[in-house]
């Protein structure tokens, strides 16, 4: 009997980011994208995920992912989820700000596959501690 995949949202507004990260991800993980906060928060409503991946920027006039996550943390079923901030905003002091803001883990983009893994395994560990 094959193991369950664990389910990750992925919400990220760049096509070749979100398909080559998807790539990344799938022989472990069944992965979800969705292209903005408004479908990040729709999706999430309706199936049960393990993880989130985040991005911050999800283009010009959109909800960005502190936003995002702040709506998502206020659903029941979605508050504990954990949740990554992956994101270019790779300046020193961008982690701290993410952690703060309420995400659990922090990714600066661009990170290799090896880094991408070892986040999300470490994330998913967290949910399930809760």
């Amino acid at each position: 009997m094959r193991a369950v995949k664990p389910k990750i949202l992925y919400v990220e507004d760049d096509r070749i980011n979100a398909l080559v990260v998807s790539k990344f991800l799938e022989p472990q993980f069944e992965v979800d994208l969705a292209v903005d906060g408004e479908s990040g928060i729709k999706q999430c409503k309706e199936k049960k995920y393990d993880l989130i991946l985040m991005d911050i920027n999800l283009g010009p006039d959109k909800t960005n992912g502190v936003e995002t996550l702040k709506i998502l943390r206020q659903i029941d079923h979605c508050a504990p989820i954990p949740c990554v901030a992956f994101t270019a905003y790779a300046l020193p002091e961008d982690e701290g700000y993410y952690l703060n803001e309420g995400f659990d883990l922090y990714l600066a983009k661009p990170a290799d596959k090896q880094k991408l893994i070892a986040v999300v395994e470490q994330g998913l560990k967290l949910g399930k501690k809760g």
